[in-house]
């Protein structure tokens, strides 16, 4: 398949710079440019390594009334590979997508990483959501106990999806979805994820993958990988002192310098507290 190049053009105060990402280390970013091009000229059967959503088929709705391929896919959210890098999470599926996401609001050719993730006039509920939620919860953390200095924000934080396609939830046809292209997720996603996390500029999350699920939702997955040859194992298990903040450290054999840590709280798709947080962050 035909890995686009990107061309990223950053504007700063003080000058502007093009970057021209190499097509060989930005393999990742460059899959998912051909991924969203594949979808917007609605070809879902030709998109390489993962089944037409279509097929089963994947909602955007609980009531079965919206397609997701009807909306932008969202593989990744934030660093595009050309800024410092300081964290790195696996999301399940990037939820329910709004009308602001329909096909007809993407023109053809447009740059996933330049027209849409670089682009703060698009999708800003999006945007506001990864840094909220995901990139400063993290980095604040980093923050407070040193780990990191300075200013930071989204462009130094990378949220993965497990799967592209915008789920309200994972109750009906997404973990089917998930197990007939484990290898997609494993190969588009997964390593995608391990592969930056190498990058990372801080030493507390250097090639440290951060899964925001729990531990019964991963042994799902690792149940799947393993029937493809693709073994794992348990690395540790713990809790916060007042029990509202859990992780399980787990490695894939594969890529065995990569640290998956799941971090989670007993409901809702976010982060433990601040103080769970910051206990945690000193047990990992």
């Amino acid at each position: 398949m035909y890995l686009c190049s990107i061309i990223i053009v950053l504007i700063t105060k003080k000058q502007t710079n093009m970057v021209t990402f190499n097509q060989k280390e930005q393999k990742y970013y460059s899959y998912w440019e051909e991924f969203i091009k594949q979808w917007q000229y609605k070809n879902l059967s030709g998109i390489q390594d993962w089944s037409n959503p279509d097929d089963f088929p994947l909602y955007n709705t609980p009531d079965d009334k919206e397609l997701s391929s009807l909306f932008i896919p969202e593989p990744w959210w934030g660093n595009d590979g050309t800024q410092p890098l300081h964290s790195v999470v696996i999301n399940f599926n990037p939820g329910a997508g709004g009308p602001k996401q329909e096909r007809s609001e993407f023109p053809h050719n447009c740059s996933y990483a330049n027209d849409v993730v670089g682009n703060i006039e698009v999708l800003p509920d999006t945007r506001k959501w990864h840094k909220s939620n995901r990139a400063m919860r993290i980095l604040n953390t980093l923050k407070r106990n040193n780990w990191i200095k300075g200013s930071f924000g989204l462009e130094n934080h990378l949220s993965v999806e497990l799967i592209p396609w915008h789920t309200k939830n994972v109750e009906k046809n997404y973990m089917p979805y998930l197990k007939k292209n484990i290898m997609a997720v494993y190969e588009h996603s997964i390593c995608f994820a391990a592969n930056e996390s190498r990058r990372i500029q801080n030493e507390k999350l250097n090639s440290v993958v951060i899964v925001r699920t729990s531990d019964t939702k991963v042994q799902s997955i690792l149940d799947e990988l393993k029937k493809k040859e693709i073994a794992s194992e348990i690395v540790a298990k713990g809790a916060s002192t007042n029990g509202k903040g859990k992780y399980m450290e787990f490695r894939l054999i594969p890529l065995a310098d990569i640290r998956f840590v799941c971090l989670w709280k007993t409901s809702f798709n976010d982060f433990p507290p601040n103080v769970d947080m910051d206990e945690i962050f000193g047990m990992i």
